[in-house]
């Protein structure tokens, strides 16, 4: 079967055109929107969510480990040890005590791979999810606000850039609530576990 569909395709696109199909198929490529907020703000509020905030991994309790094992299972925790590892900080959204959203901010000292040059007083927020059961409340917009208001007034950040993937829709929309500005598009590779950033078109200027 496999090698029937590899011939028909290699009739269909010819040698190069294989190649290609079957690169773009095993590295993951995609357009990424890219977002910068320069000032605080706090239009976005949902009742009861408390944002906290873990700079290391030895803060996150035994207790919210469990909760997010339940919730989105090891793989979860594997990513929460890789990037503790690489110098980012856990932002957790609470709501009458269950975990409602996650995010991840991450110094410019941090971070090379970016899709603009970061400078000293920059920062990124990735990373983010919400649970399915506490989307369409805003709690995404309420913690990119209060993240990117905590590192204004206690890290002396200046400005806070956030991505996402073109398709994603409510994620687009949530950033866009929050009060981040389109800075422009670029294609992102990820090949061998390093980030290659392809046709950047992100303005850096004001």
């Amino acid at each position: 079967m496999i090698v029937r569909r590899l011939c028909r395709a290699w009739k269909e696109r010819g040698p190069i055109g294989l190649m290609r199909h079957v690169v773009r198929r095993a590295i993951p490529v995609h357009v990424s929107m890219v977002y910068r907020k320069t000032e605080r703000s706090s239009a976005c509020a949902v009742p009861g969510l408390l944002t906290e905030r873990y700079r290391a991994r030895s803060a996150v309790g035994p207790n919210i480990i469990s909760k997010l094992q339940m919730t989105r299972g090891p793989e979860l925790i594997r990513e929460l040890d890789k990037l503790f590892a690489k110098g980012c900080e856990l932002w957790l959204g609470w709501i009458e005590g269950e975990i409602a959203g996650i995010c991840w901010s991450r110094g410019h000292k941090n971070r090379t791979d970016y899709f603009v040059a970061l400078e000293e007083d920059d920062a990124t927020i990735l990373s983010c999810f919400v649970f399915p059961q506490y989307r369409g409340r805003g709690v995404y917009p309420t913690m990119l606000e209060t993240i990117v208001r905590t590192l204004m007034d206690h890290d002396q950040v200046s400005n806070v850039y956030v991505d996402c993937k073109s398709w994603n829709v409510p994620s687009i929309r949530g950033i866009q609530k929050a009060g981040f500005s389109l800075i422009g598009s670029a294609v992102r590779m990820v090949l061998c576990g390093r980030v290659w950033i392809l046709r950047n078109r992100c303005r850096t200027t004001q």
